[in-house]
């Protein structure tokens, strides 16, 4: 939430002159009066959310220039009709990076068919060379079988020594040149087989080596998608993840569970009068003072604009408080300094704890409605339901 969630905004605008005479009014009827907020109310919050929508976009070189002309345009700060202007100019970023990755996926998909064909291919060739090399071997064992009938029918007959001794030396030499070429003929089908087996093991690790690059790069996507550019922290996407993981564990084993609410307090001030450069180093150094107070099995993402959520597992309620009151009295000590300018920064905090009939809505509502109780107390307090 934005520190001006709890500002009052300006509902009162001036009306332009009509100078046509109004048609009679039903006095029976009151007319509802429709008036926006003051830009300056949402501005943070609508501020922040489009810086963190940029930092999230990997871009071509080429764009580059774009996404840091628009980076720039919206440091510089807002107002309703600029606002339009940027959100038609980050419309056609993100329509660059969709046609971006769809045209990766399509290349990869592309390039990964053609791999395939030509694996397919291969082993075409290597189950038909050992087709060929097995009906080789059938018509060398027809015809080895016809030279031994043959030979069998010269000693059945009556003939002399001499003529019988020259048929069977010519059986068994056609035999031996028989053989010989088999031989030849499998050694050659051999290593032809060798060679096409070589090559497919070399498309089949290629492909393999492939499959895992674009593996890693895909969990990179994935985790870049569940963290937050600027605190580095799990982000909103994350963090729905984890709570529904840790909601069905406590469905499940009913060990006590916690969750807190963080908001900055007067963060929209310093937005205001130091920057947005500003701004952004008080949530980086606030991430990190956050990580380290906190215990190993607790879990922090950043909700959206100056706002954290927390798990704490296996910590009812009143643990949970010592915890998150330790922390903001560290936060409250942590010196921030903007150009050598010290900052006062400090946080509030709702806390929550789950119950048996609870939803994950129904206790974050809890934890934010002790929030908004922190803030209207005075801030820089935890407070618990």
């Amino acid at each position: 939430y934005a520190d001006s969630k709890w500002a009052t905004a300006n509902t009162e605008t001036e009306q332009p002159a009509n100078t046509e005479k109004a048609p009679p009014m039903n006095t029976d009827e009151a007319a509802p009066v429709i008036s926006l907020p003051e830009f300056s109310a949402v501005a943070d919050s609508i501020e922040c959310t489009l810086l963190d929508m940029l930092d999230k976009m990997t871009l071509s070189s080429a764009a580059e220039k774009e996404l840091e002309t628009l980076r720039a345009t919206i440091d510089a700060g807002l107002n309703w009709y600029e606002l339009a202007a940027v959100l038609e100019q980050l419309g056609g970023l993100v329509l660059q990076v969709l046609d971006r990755d769809h045209g990766d996926i399509e290349k990869f998909l592309q390039g990964l068919n053609e791999r395939l064909a030509d694996v397919n291919e291969q082993l075409q060739r290597a189950s038909q060379r050992h087709e060929i090399f097995a009906d080789h071997t059938e018509q060398f064992t027809v015809e080895l079988r016809n030279d031994i009938d043959a030979l069998q029918a010269e000693l059945d007959e009556e003939k002399a020594i001499d003529t019988l001794k020259d048929a069977v030396s010519t059986q068994v030499e056609q035999m031996s040149d028989r053989l010989n070429q088999y031989n030849e003929e499998q050694q050659e089908h051999a290593q032809e087989l060798t060679s096409e087996i070589s090559r497919l093991q070399e498309k089949i690790k290629t492909l393999e080596t492939e499959a895992k690059e674009n593996q890693r790069l895909l969990a990179e996507q994935v985790e870049k998608s569940l963290l937050d550019a600027l605190t580095q922290l799990p982000n909103r996407e994350a963090y729905d993840e984890r709570i529904t993981t840790e909601f069905a564990r406590w469905q499940r084993y009913r060990r006590p569970l916690s969750l807190a609410v963080v908001d900055v307090d007067h963060f929209k001030s310093v937005n205001d009068n130091y920057g947005h450069m500003a701004g952004d180093n008080v949530l980086r150094i606030l991430a990190n003072t956050l990580t380290k107070r906190l215990r190993r099995t607790d879990y922090i993402a950043r909700y959206g604009g100056e706002e954290f959520v927390i798990l704490m597992p296996e910590t009812g309620l009143a643990d949970a408080m010592h915890v998150m009151e330790q922390v903001r009295e560290k936060v409250a000590e942590t010196p921030f300094h903007f150009k050598s300018e010290p900052l006062t920064i400090t946080v509030s905090c709702g806390l929550a704890s789950f119950n048996e009939g609870d939803s994950i809505e129904q206790v974050f509502e809890r934890a934010d409605e002790q929030l908004y109780a922190a803030k209207n107390g005075g801030r820089n307090q935890c407070r618990a339901a």
